[in-house]
């Protein structure tokens, strides 16, 4: 049984047949395209240009990257004890922070969703360590982290606990931890928004 054009068009859901026939939906569409093509444009330049001319430089070897390798680089990579512990620190940093910054920041936009006194505050709070430099980030945390003088040491041996080294004796779990604190903030105010 064959079915007609204005059949099939009754069965289209309501936001397709207004999209088809409202010339004023097309014009927003295409305006927001025209708006959205510099910033994809600087995208494209900034990120996916250096990503593509990496990967395929990644296929050579030499002074000059002119000699072609395929998967040597990687297979060496892989195969060296060196290569695979820098992979797997790698992969553990950046799940420590991606699980941590989650969680947190779930837990976080969970209670300021709530109305609260203060939370315009605490929001804006949450957003200065993320909207830091990495240099004054740097310059905090070796101040608190020092050995000698740092601020965490002598808290701790005011409760009359032992001093630590935290960048020597567990530096993974402190660069997590302080990657973590930096991005929690970000994190938490998408799940804001989401909520609201």
């Amino acid at each position: 049984m064959a079915t007609s054009a204005a059949e099939r068009a009754r069965r289209l859901p309501l936001a397709v047949r207004r999209s088809r026939r409202d010339p004023l939906a097309r014009h927003r569409a295409r305006t927001a395209y025209l708006f959205l093509t510099p910033a994809l444009a600087f995208f494209a330049i900034m990120f996916f240009y250096p990503l593509g001319s990496e990967l395929v430089t990644s296929f050579y070897t030499g002074a000059r990257a002119d000699q072609f390798v395929g998967f040597g680089n990687y297979v060496r990579f892989f195969t060296d004890p060196q290569g695979r512990h820098s992979f797997f620190v790698t992969l553990g940093y950046g799940a420590g922070v991606l699980i941590i910054s989650i969680v947190l920041g779930l837990l976080l936009a969970a209670v300021l969703n709530q109305r609260l006194r203060g939370r315009v505050v605490f929001r804006g709070t949450l957003l200065v360590p993320y909207l830091t430099s990495m240099a004054i980030i740097g310059l905090l945390w070796r101040n608190i982290l020092d050995p000698q003088v740092g601020i965490l040491n002598r808290l701790l041996a005011a409760l009359g606990l032992p001093e630590q080294s935290w960048l020597n004796t567990h530096p993974l779990a402190t660069l997590i931890g302080i990657a973590a604190w930096q991005q929690v903030g970000y994190v938490t105010m998408l799940f804001l928004a989401g909520m609201q």
